[in-house]
Formats: C-alpha cells, sequence, structure tokens
C-alpha cells in the first residue's frame, strides 16, 4: 500500500507541477499540444509495443470490447433523458460529456505504471468499444440534437473510420493485437527499448492534466456540470457493481475495467461540444474536475484493490 501511495503522490505533484509551470508563465496552454504529441506518437504507442511482451489471448477479450461500447450507450442514453426539455446545445452537452472515457491519454498511462502489463490490454480493448462512440457516433448523435442533422449513415462511418485508425496509438495496438492472437512475438530487444521509451507516458500525462486544470463555473452552469457528473460517476458506480458479479474475470481484468468505467471525460469532448455551441463554462469545468474526480478514484482503487 505504501508504494501505491508513493505514486499517487508522485503523480499529484506533477500535475501541481504542470499547473504551475503554467500560472508562473514557463509553459503556455499551448504547450499542451506539444506534450500531447510526443504522447500519441511516441511514448503511448512504444508503452503498447512493450505491454504486449508476455500477451496471453484470454476468453474474456470480446466482453471488454462490449462493456466499452455497452456503457457508452447506457450513458448517452441516460443523458439524454436527463436533458429532457433542455435547449438542444444543453442536450448536446450532455450526451458528449456524460459518456466516452479518456482511456488512452489517461487511464492506460496510470495502469500501465501501477499493474500487470495486461491491464493495458484490457484498457485497451475496452477502449475499441469506447472509441465507436467516444470518437467517432457521439459528434453526429448529439449534433443532429442541435440542428436536426448529422449526416448520412456512410458519412457518419467514413467519420469513425477517419478518427480510430487516424490514431497512432489504436493502430500500433490493433496491430500488436493481431500479431499477437497469431503467437508473434517481437524480439526481447525491441520490447526492452519500447518500454524505455513509454516509460514517460504517465509523466506527461500527468503534467498535461495540469496544463489544462482550469475551472471556472458559473452560478447558473453549476446545475448542468453537477448533473453530467452524476451520470459519468453514478452510472460507473452501478457498472462496477455489475462487473465484480461476472464470475468469469479476474481480479486483475475487473480492476482494469474500474479504471476504465471510472476514467475522466475524453479530451476530444470539449471540441465536440465547441462545434455543437455548448457552453465552453460548463464541458471547461466537466472536463477539469473529472480529472480530479478520476485520479481520486483510481487511487483508491488502487489502495484497495
Amino acid at each position: 500500500m505504501s508504494a501505491v501511495l508513493f505514486k499517487a503522490a508522485g503523480y499529484i505533484f506533477f500535475i501541481f507541477m504542470g499547473y504551475y509551470l503554467k500560472t508562473s508563465g514557463k509553459l503556455k496552454l499551448e504547450d499542451k499540444n506539444v506534450l500531447g504529441t510526443i504522447l500519441m506518437y511516441i511514448t503511448l504507442p512504444c508503452a503498447f509495443v512493450a505491454n504486449f511482451r508476455n500477451f496471453q489471448a484470454s476468453s474474456s477479450l470480446i466482453l471488454f470490447f462490449l462493456i466499452g461500447l455497452v456503457t457508452n450507450i447506457l450513458c448517452i442514453g441516460l443523458a439524454k433523458i436527463l436533458a429532457g426539455k433542455k435547449s438542444a446545445q444543453t442536450r448536446a452537452e450532455y450526451m458528449i460529456q456524460g459518456s466516452g472515457y479518456n482511456i488512452g491519454a489517461f487511464t492506460t498511462p496510470f495502469v500501465g505504471s501501477i499493474m500487470d502489463p495486461f491491464g493495458t490490454v484490457v484498457n485497451s480493448i475496452f477502449d475499441i468499444g469506447n472509441s465507436i462512440f467516444s470518437i467517432g457516433l457521439i459528434y453526429p448523435l448529439a449534433k443532429r440534437e442541435v440542428d436536426g442533422k448529422g449526416g448520412s449513415v456512410i458519412e457518419q462511418l467514413k467519420f469513425m473510420a477517419s478518427k480510430l485508425f487516424g490514431s497512432v496509438p489504436f493502430d500500433t495496438y490493433l496491430v500488436m493485437l493481431v500479431i499477437s492472437l497469431f503467437g508473434i512475438k517481437l524480439p526481447e530487444q525491441v520490447s526492452d527499448v519500447a518500454a524505455m521509451l513509454g516509460a514517460p507516458s504517465i509523466l506527461i500525462t500527468m503534467i498535461m492534466i495540469g496544463i489544462v486544470l482550469d475551472i471556472k463555473i458559473n452560478k447558473n452552469d453549476l446545475k448542468d456540470v453537477i448533473n453530467v457528473l452524476l451520470i459519468r460517476y453514478g452510472l460507473g458506480l452501478i457498472f462496477g457493481f455489475l462487473i465484480f458479479q461476472v464470475p468469469m474475470f479476474s481480479l486483475l481484468e475487473k480492476k482494469a475495467l474500474l479504471y476504465c468505467i471510472f476514467a475522466p471525460a475524453t479530451s476530444i469532448s470539449p471540441t465536440y461540444a465547441y462545434l455543437c455551441g455548448c457552453k465552453d463554462e460548463v464541458y471547461g469545468a466537466v472536463s477539469s474536475i473529472s480529472i480530479a474526480i478520476s485520479l481520486t478514484i483510481f487511487i483508491l482503487i488502487s489502495i484497495i484493490l
């Protein structure tokens, strides 16, 4: 437990370090794009390569994918119900920010630093189902709420495919999954170098969180922020309880899935919310607060389990 607490303290320290570097003028908000590029194009793909070193196929793989898919569907459905007769932009806000999990840039680096490498495999397969909505379908669905159209089915599929397969971490993961399922192992030297290059992922992630951390909530928007967070974490509690009732999942698999369903809002959700004309105070607050809540829950999960 002391090791987990020590690591957690380190994560929090680097979040505050990122925040300090931004507020002191040593880093700018735009610098998160540079760090994000390093994370998405270098360190995270390398971490995926390294984590497949001891991959073993599991009969539960398809279930991880389905959980990622179904949890998004339920979150979007509840978000639309709770938004009720609110404005079209608010309904879109609830749908975009109330669903979708930040796995690649937040959860996977965290899990990779404290769990067996198979934990990141669980995260990544969950993320395939998650990404179908959080990266692909949620924007046209929300856009339809705002202006009554979100493009044809073909256009939506093209949009989703371009987002999914245009992601280097996703492509790397997919390639590693396929070759691993065929029993192909990379040379140890390759895995060793990949592990070395992938190690800074969690450090970069925490500094990025500190840079983007900014909570400004208008009193009139507070209720919407609370409602969106309740959708995310209220359903997270229900999903977590159900996951622990599945006897075929190992404790490691259950723990990895818990990190997924309590992950913060996706990094792309503010962009989608902006494109739908949503209030920046709401999606900005949800993004920042969800990071703080998720990190707290992650630490608790690490200590308890």
